[in-house]
């Protein structure tokens, strides 16, 4: 029997066995040839998928390390650097840079003992570069090339293939883009600092691989470098080194440069000809009297023939017209529009400020310029459609005008931009050292989880959070990471209608947050085959130091899990809640609901209590509650049957609840349902209830409700 393996691997040996044994026809040189473009291309498909599975594993190892090395270059770029300071930043700078490369590109500019199987799939990489073929750009080479041989294979691309080129877009998308953007964003920071140590500094670059660093004290240059490590023979550096690991500016002893004294000149005794000489009033010894000078500052002046020829007229003060009225006007309206306290304090609302035709990209300058002397402690810009040049803009002077520096309460609410506008004004929020309120509901962050975990971390002041409806459900982790660094400070947290995962809620009721509200109305469990309620995923909740939960018509509240976990923390000594809101559309289970009732009567320090919704609760558990169990209760928000209704108001009774002082009522009626008993209903409550100032009595329908 012939054996074609070898004709399989090697085609161009087919034609001659053909010619040489005279014992095959054309068709059989077809199909020989056939079979072995086929073994070709299945061999190229799997060396191509085994090279992008290993692009995917390596750019997820490389996401933390970046991560790292930007936020060590974010952390010593300051204001009042030394030159030389400023020297070893650009060397760390140039190493970030270069990481970035490698991600990107699969470029290699440094020694390393690391041995490389694939070349470069891509035309973007220098000429004599070493590569590792393992690079965004790779993968993106790698993924078009195997949508070809699958075309060619006449077979459909795997599911595990699609979900690789998925994740590696996520990652290209939501994580490595926006680090590169800061790269951009510290060396922009870099050359606008200042510093008593030097004036300007630029880094030049020419091209890509040589960048220069040039840091003057006027035309005098105090350093200048470039890069060294281009390539592999050229680097100097440790194998694998990582120097933004423990990085550290080593600061010399320099005295900062003196500036140019300011000559002041002194009057020692100012009259009447020297002020007129300060107004370009020529003074003669028969102008001593205040009548004349008053009409030469005026311009009523009459020359005469015994006046000399150089005589000058009174400089006018007004400013010229057509030269920058246009803008002071423009200031003015903002100034009105602000009305800056007297201590220089003021607050903006962004929104009700009047443009007339000062364009986009020029209105966030005239700002920082109108309230250059003062300080802005407010600034709300909500409910409206800034362009993306505006939001460029507004991150530029948060970083850089010392008037929104010390920023305390920020409200973004309801922004109508593109996700990715919120790229850089997240990362500008989080070097407001001052900010204690902030406000980013109703807009989309999902693919801004590392900033918001960046603002929780570094604006040690902040108390107050609103994320409602920001679509969280891809940032659970930088989520979660961001809270534990703040729980101590954050007072107010709001992460109402969100959609999370049962994981990260787990991880979430499990922190020690000290919060006096929180709020997780409307919110819904993403429940998966994978991660339905059982002992593994139970949300068992820390000790419970809210003052006010709201879970109005969230999917917690038909959590078993919970509402035992919130029942057993109501029985805590150190339980401080006062508020709890967990109206419902459903009936939350039975016998988890029945124990918290309990635990609430035992409780007996509720202020407020909303039951909204649920009229399945037993009578005996309204006993409880009605008659020993709310006796600080101020608002009861509650819904009963009809039929339950003449119990309830007997034991509605003011020696039961002294601090009750709203009630409402909603009431689930039958079709035959009159007002006249709603009314008989209000005044009996009003005599037992003197004290209530607000009584609210409402029919529903329960097939509406």
């Amino acid at each position: 029997m012939v054996k074609f393996d070898w004709l399989i691997h090697q085609p161009e040996n087919l034609l001659k066995y053909v010619f040489v044994s005279g014992a095959h026809t054309e068709d059989h040189l077809a199909l020989f040839a056939e079979m072995a473009s086929k073994e070709e291309l299945v061999a190229r498909k799997n060396d191509r998928e085994e090279q992008l599975r290993l692009v995917y594993s390596t750019i997820e190892a490389f996401v933390p390390k970046y991560e790292n090395a930007m936020k060590t270059l974010e952390k010593h770029l300051q204001n009042n650097m030394t030159a030389d300071a400023v020297g070893q930043w650009f060397d760390l700078y140039l190493r970030v840079v270069d990481l970035a490369v490698e991600i990107r590109r699969g470029e290699i500019r440094h020694r390393t003992a690391r041995k490389f199987k694939y070349r470069a799939r891509t035309n973007t990489v220098h000429a004599n570069a070493t590569t590792t073929g393992l690079g965004i750009d790779d993968g993106n080479a790698l993924i078009n090339e195997l949508d070809k041989i699958y075309r060619q294979l006449k077979k459909r691309k795997p599911m595990h293939l699609d979900m690789i080129e998925s994740q590696l877009d996520i990652f290209d998308r939501d994580t490595i883009g926006p680090l590169d953007k800061r790269i951009m964003e510290c060396k922009r920071r870099m050359e606008s600092s200042s510093s008593a140590y030097y004036t300007t500094c630029s880094v030049t670059v020419h091209g890509d691989l040589h960048v220069e660093l040039i840091v003057r004290q006027g035309n005098t240059i105090l350093v200048q470098k470039q890069r060294r490590c281009v390539d592999i023979p050229s680097c100097t550096c440790d194998a694998d080194a990582e120097p933004w690991v423990d990085f550290c500016i080593q600061e010399t002893k320099t005295t900062p440069m003196p500036k140019p004294a300011q000559i002041v000149a002194t009057v020692p005794d100012v009259n009447l000809n020297e002020l007129k000489k300060s107004f370009g009033v020529d003074v003669e010894e028969r102008e001593r009297n205040l009548e004349a000078f008053q009409n030469e500052v005026h311009g009523d002046v009459t020359v005469t023939a015994d006046e000399p020829v150089s005589k000058r007229r009174c400089v006018s003060l007004t400013i010229p017209n057509g030269v920058i009225q246009d803008d002071t006007a423009v200031l003015d309206a903002i100034l009105s529009s602000v009305k800056p306290a007297p201590t220089g304090v003021c607050n903006v609302h962004y929104g009700s400020l009047q443009w007339g035709e000062t364009p986009e990209y020029d209105r966030m300058d005239k700002v920082a310029a109108a309230l250059v002397a003062h300080r802005v402690e407010t600034w709300t810009m909500q409910d409206m459609a800034p362009t993306a040049v505006e939001m460029t803009s507004f991150a530029a002077i948060l970083t850089e005008k010392g008037c929104l520096r010390q920023l305390m309460h920020l409200n973004l609410r309801g922004l109508n931009v593109k996700p990715a506008t919120w790229t850089l004004p997240l990362h500008a929020i989080a070097t407001l050292p001052s900010l204690v309120h902030l406000d980013l509901s109703y807009n989309t962050l999902a693919m801004h989880g590392p900033a918001i975990e960046s603002i929780l971390t570094k604006c040690l002041k902040l108390t107050t959070v609103n994320l409602e409806q920001c679509r969280l459900r891809n940032a659970e982790t930088n989520l979660l990471g961001g809270l534990k660094a703040c729980a101590k400070q954050l007072q107010r947290l709001s992460l109402a209608d969100n959609a999370f995962s049962r994981p990260f809620l787990k991880e979430f009721v499990q922190l020690d947050l000290e919060l006096d509200t929180l709020n997780l109305r409307y919110l819904v469990v993403e429940e998966t085959e994978h991660t339905t309620s059982n002992d593994e995923t139970a949300m068992e909740m820390a000790p419970l130091r809210a003052r006010h939960l709201h879970l109005d018509f969230s999917s917690l509240v038909e959590d078993a899990s919970l509402l035992g976990s919130l029942a057993a923390a109501l029985s805590s000594p150190t339980c401080r809640l006062r508020s709890l809101d967990m109206s419902s559309f459903s009936s939350p289970p039975e016998p988890h609901l029945s124990e918290l009732l309990m635990q609430i009567s035992k409780y007996g320090q509720l202020q407020r209590l909303s039951l909204r919704g649920i009229a399945s609760i037993h009578m005996s558990l309204w006993s409880d509650l009605l008659q020993k169990g709310l006796p600080r209760c101020v608002v009861l928000e509650w819904t009963l049957p009809e039929s339950s209704i003449a119990l309830c108001i007997t034991w509605l009774q003011a020696a039961h609840l002294p601090a009750l002082r709203e009630v409402h009522l909603s009431v689930e009626a039958s079709s035959s349902f009159s007002d006249d008993v709603i009314s008989d209903w209000r005044e009996r409550l009003v005599r037992q209830l003197p004290k209530v100032s607000k009584l609210d009595i409402v029919p529903v329908i329960p097939a509406e409700f």
